[in-house]
């Protein structure tokens, strides 16, 4: 009979992946819920199951484990858009992207985000820390936005322009870019509040489809400008 080595390099470095991946999820929930200075090493330890040196083995400090959950979030981002990274990566300049496609793309923007954010559940973690790192920015919140919030409004900001005839660097576009990120977020920011209002537990097929429709809807005031009218 074979007798199998539990302990080799690979089965290590497995436990050891593990492990780090358990840190990280039980950073992304009590993080979220007490904040850093809430959340003390015992807890995210409890949470993980892992012993109370894991966490400068594999982070150094807390701040090192924070800073891994944030780094996490991006990561996880930027895996969900890469569709959309892959369709905007040759463009470079407003005049280099038909309007038809830059409103096909905001639509498939939309699209994407609220099916991060209104249909999967991880997110709301994301959100939580995120609104955290909104109110007190600390180097966290240098990760979370250049690593994806800076790529998201800039994408905004470009296909905007293309489709209003503004320049993609006015206020006015980024206010708009601003504008349709904030009213997917907030899905799932007060989502208890609209399952409540709605009186069900959680979004059906029709309510997901009523809430892409909703999106649409209020994009379409951002991409298609109307000529103020002088006050009289």
């Amino acid at each position: 009979m074979q007798i199998t080595n539990q302990n080799t390099p690979d089965n290590r470095d497995k436990r050891g992946d593990s492990t780090r991946l358990a840190l990280i999820q039980a950073g992304l929930e009590l993080f979220g819920e007490y904040g850093f200075k809430g959340t003390t090493t015992r807890m995210l330890c409890d949470r993980a199951g892992a012993n109370i040196s894991s966490i400068p083995y594999y982070f150094d400090s807390k701040q090192g484990l924070y800073l891994a959950v944030m780094e996490y979030i991006v990561e996880r981002m930027q895996k969900h858009f890469g569709e959309v990274r892959t369709m905007m990566k040759s463009i470079t300049r407003t005049d280099s992207i038909p309007r038809d496609k830059a409103i096909m793309t905001i639509k498939l923007m939309i699209r994407s985000l609220a099916q991060l954010f209104v249909e999967s559940d991880e997110p709301k973690a994301w959100v939580q820390l995120i609104m955290r790192e909104q109110a007190r920015p600390t180097q966290a919140f240098d990760i979370i936005y250049e690593g994806q919030m800076k790529y998201i409004q800039q994408v905004f900001s470009t296909l905007i322009a293309v489709c209003t005839g503004l320049p993609p660097e006015s206020d006015d576009v980024k206010l708009r870019s601003h504008a349709l990120i904030g009213q997917i977020l907030i899905f799932t920011l007060s989502r208890e509040a609209l399952l409540r209002h709605l009186n069900v537990r959680k979004f059906t097929t029709e309510h997901i489809e009523k809430i892409y429709a909703i999106l649409l809807e209020h994009a379409e005031s951002c991409i298609f400008t109307k000529q103020p009218e002088l006050s009289k």
